[in-house]
C-alpha cells in the first residue's frame, strides 16, 4: 500500500509523552494562525482592502509553511512556534506571526 506525504515524512525516532503533546499542539495553534488570518482575510476582501488582503493571504501561506516544516524532534522550533503564535492569538488586533 502506497504511504502517503505525512507518512514519508515521518523519521523514526524516541520522544515521551511531553515531547508528542507539545508537537501536537504546536500543530493545532498553527491551525489556529491559519483561522485568524483567515477571518481577518474575509474582513478585507469584504472591505474591498486588495493590498491588506494579499497581505494576509502570504502570512496564511506562511503559517502552512511553518506548519510543513516543523518536526517533532525539532525541540527549539516546537517552543517558538507556541511562543510566536500564542503570542499572536492573544494579542488584540492583527499582528505578524
Amino acid at each position: 500500500m502506497p504511504r502517503d506525504a505525512e507518512d514519508r515524512r515521518l523519521e523514526p525516532f524516541e520522544w515521551n509523552s511531553e515531547e508528542s503533546v507539545r508537537y501536537e499542539v504546536a500543530i493545532e495553534v498553527i491551525g489556529e494562525g491559519v483561522a485568524h488570518y483567515s477571518a481577518l482575510l474575509n474582513a478585507a476582501e469584504a472591505a474591498g482592502d486588495e493590498p491588506e488582503a494579499a497581505r494576509l493571504r502570504a502570512e496564511i501561506g506562511a503559517c502552512v509553511e511553518e506548519r510543513y516544516r516543523l518536526r517533532a524532534t525539532d525541540h527549539e522550533g516546537v517552543t517558538q512556534v507556541l511562543h510566536k503564535y500564542r503570542a499572536l492569538l492573544r494579542a488584540p488586533g492583527d499582528h505578524d506571526a
